[in-house]
This record gives structure tokens, C-alpha cells and sequence, in this order.
């Protein structure tokens, strides 16, 4: 099917990232269809974290227990929270 509306010649290299975004934010992608091609990638995410806001008081002495312990403040709070979730079930 033939296009009825003319489209912009895509560059081939823009010299900025601010000319990049300025010729996507008024053109569209569907419009250069025949220039697309297959990507293949990899994609590594980070570890998927959760924040608990803890007390004050709290997280200072589960700081203090753990640098005792020579370990992570993060292996002491996972390692408790795995015996206490042990314990539950």
C-alpha cells in the first residue's frame, strides 16, 4: 500500500542527543517502518530490593549486632528474618 504522506529523510547520525530528541519528539516511529530491524540483547537487572523504614533506635542496635558479628547489616537481618519465617510456618 502506497504512503500518501511524505515523510522527513531519517538521518543517519545525529550529532547530539538533544537533536536526537528533537526529530522523534515530531516524528514517528510507524512512519519509518522500513527501516526497522531486529535487536537482540541482554538485559542484567539488579537484585530486586526491598526498604523497611526501621526506628532509629532499632536500626542503631541491629548496626551495632552486626558489626559485632563482623557481618552486613543486610546478612544479619536476612539471616533473622529467615529462622523467623522458619519458625512461623
Amino acid at each position: 500500500m502506497a504512503r500518501s504522506k511524505k515523510r522527513d529523510p531519517l538521518p543517519e547520525r545525529f550529532a547530539t542527543v538533544e537533536e536526537f530528541e528533537r526529530f522523534w519528539d515530531n516524528h514517528s516511529l510507524a512512519d519509518y517502518e522500513d527501516v526497522w530491524r531486529e535487536v537482540k540483547f541482554n538485559v542484567t537487572l539488579p537484585p530486586r530490593t526491598l526498604a523497611v523504614p526501621l526506628e532509629p533506635a532499632l536500626a542503631r542496635a541491629i548496626q551495632k549486632r552486626a558489626r559485632k558479628e563482623g557481618i552486613p547489616v543486610n546478612d544479619l537481618v536476612n539471616r533473622w528474618l529467615k529462622r523467623q519465617l522458619q519458625h512461623a510456618v
